[in-house]
């Protein structure tokens, strides 16, 4: 697996864990774009071309952002990968606080924003 740079192709070829399929309903063309121009992302990709994840941060204002994520549903053999890759990027990215939303009944996701040095601040 190798992380690159986020591009709209990998959103559109990403297939989506079922778990996440509410929040990123299908992601046209236009919203992919969308999503390169508001903020840094990177994407995991395997060596076929197999794309398991992409995150990426939405620059608020100076010192502010907001994380996103989406993973595919066969990303979890890369889990470890993508969560050190995913938290040196948040250690270094330079913002003070990154806010990110999670589903209170997705227990796993959950555990992983946590596993990132993210705070619960809402039950």
């Amino acid at each position: 697996m190798r992380v690159v740079p986020f591009q709209p192709e990998h959103v559109l070829a990403l297939k989506i864990q079922p778990r996440q399929s509410h929040e990123y309903p299908i992601i046209s063309r236009e919203e992919a774009e969308r999503m390169l121009a508001a903020g840094p992302g990177f994407s995991a990709i395997g060596e076929d071309g197999t794309i398991y994840g992409a995150a990426g941060i939405i620059p608020q204002w100076p010192g502010r952002a907001i994380a996103w994520a989406m993973f595919a549903y066969n990303a979890g053999p890369h889990f470890v990968r993508i969560t050190r890759e995913v938290r040196r990027y948040l250690d270094t990215c330079g913002y003070e606080r990154i806010e990110a939303a999670v589903d209170a009944m997705f227990p796993q996701a959950i555990r992983w924003i946590e596993m990132l040095g993210f705070e619960r601040e809402t039950p």
